[in-house]
């Protein structure tokens, strides 16, 4: 059931909301109200061809958005689950149309194909109008209708397509793990990436505590020439360095205090900076002595910061290598148990095609005895509006043999069910 739509930027509409009630609404007015807009706004975000003039005037783009009620359909749950979409209590479909030519459509705000939006809305919504008989000269329509004519039909399909669905990823997961000559490709390959990461064996914030040494390698004469500098104005040979200053700053203070003791108190002062300045002029000498140029330790950590970025770039980050050696271990281990893994699989996949068969030969039976009383049914019509001599008939096919029956499945069973009639009296039944 609609419960609301919402149409922007199409033809005279500017912007429209329109909340429905449950049961029936009706849209009235004069000719010109708008009426058909909304018709075709509607048609449009169920998947009918975009046509551009219906763009508002003055603008590049437009858009409607409906909402349904999920009624909780095994149809719509199993084809929402194919296309990616998680299922909530409402199912919002969104179409925009630009006047380059490009749009999009999105179901729940996942981004869909045209045909995969039909595919959907055709199970959400039923639309009524003077050509709706046309439908009728679509056979692949014929078994929809049938099956809406059994009783407990639901119930039915709700179990085969559980078991349908289980088959289908059970296939899919067997044809994921490859013949046996891809698998061991593959094993090759995540075998040899495993050795070059353990081999190279990364630690975190390596390469930016090797890349700071480097620096220091490749400025070595700069960092030395600065150190001695700092070291030589803090205290040299000469006397004329800093600490010197300091120490006859101190020594005239102390000479002048017996004029103001303030004299002592800065000469004091002095004191706790020359003990200051003495443990940065030993922290200089100690950085001096551990700046010797080693080109030997320098073409070392140029080497290893070549191999951390060659595993990087294949890599990424110590995090990224990381997660690949978890995967990666995690994948070798289950190719090495794909010979367990698979037997496993194929028994499933065996259950569950045979229960998908069981189902569809339910499905089968169910529209086999339907198929003559909605025949007989039609005819009744038919002979009310006058065709007394009309015959209707619904002509059910089923594949043979499980195997057969089994590769016929598809979401609605293995049936094929297609309606004919003799209108007149004498003719043969057609299509």
């Amino acid at each position: 059931m609609i419960t609301s739509l919402y149409v922007k930027n199409i033809a005279l509409i500017e912007e429209l909301r329109l909340e429905l009630a449950s049961g029936l609404n009706i849209l009235s007015g004069e000719t010109g109200a708008g009426k058909s807009i909304i018709i075709d706004s509607l048609n449009f975000v169920l998947g009918d061809r975009a046509d551009r003039s219906l763009i508002r005037h003055g603008t590049s783009s437009a858009c409607v958005q409906v909402v349904f009620t999920d009624d909780d359909k095994p149809e719509i749950a199993a084809l929402m689950e194919e296309f990616g979409i998680e299922r909530d209590e409402n199912v919002i479909v969104r179409r925009v149309m630009q006047d380059n030519g490009r749009g999009e459509a999105r179901v729940n705000n996942v981004p869909v194909t045209l045909q995969q939006l039909r595919r959907l809305v055709v199970l959400l919504v039923d639309v009524h109008s003077q050509h709706e008989h046309q439908n009728l000269l679509n056979e692949a329509n014929h078994i929809g209708i049938l099956d809406k004519y059994i009783v407990g039909f639901e119930a039915v399909h709700k179990e085969y397509l559980a078991h349908y669905d289980k088959y289908r990823n059970t296939l899919t997961d067997i044809a994921a793990f490859g013949d046996e000559s891809a698998r061991a490709r593959r094993a090759d390959t995540l075998e040899y990436q495993l050795a070059e990461i353990e081999r190279i064996s990364p630690e975190e914030g390596e390469e930016e505590e090797l890349g700071a040494k480097r620096d220091k390698f490749r400025n070595a004469e700069k960092i030395l020439t600065a150190l001695n500098t700092a070291s030589a104005l803090i205290d040299s040979d000469d006397g004329t360095g800093a600490l010197s200053s300091i120490q006859n700053a101190g020594r005239e203070l102390n000479a002048i205090d017996r004029y103001d003791p303030a004299y002592s108190s800065i000469a004091e002062r002095l004191d706790g900076v020359k003990i200051e300045l003495r443990d940065i002029a030993d922290e200089i000498q100690s950085e001096l002595a551990s700046a010797e140029y080693d080109p030997r330790e320098a073409r070392v950590t140029e080497e290893r910061l070549e191999e951390l970025k060659k595993l990087k770039r294949k890599y990424g980050d110590f995090a990224d290598m990381a997660r690949f050696v978890e995967d990666a271990t995690k994948e070798l281990e289950e190719i090495k148990n794909a010979g367990e893994k698979l037997v496993a699989l194929n028994a499933l996949a065996e259950q569950e095609g045979a229960a998908t068969v069981k189902y569809a030969k339910k499905l089968h039976e169910a529209r086999v005895t339907a198929a003559k009383g909605f025949s007989m049914a039609i005819e009744r019509n038919l002979k009310e509006l006058g065709m007394k001599s009309a015959k209707f008939e619904t002509v059910t096919e089923f594949p043979e043999g499980d195997e057969n029956i089994l590769a016929g499945c598809g979401m609605r069973g293995a049936d094929s069910v297609r309606f004919v009639i003799s209108p007149n009296l004498g003719e043969p039944l057609k299509p």
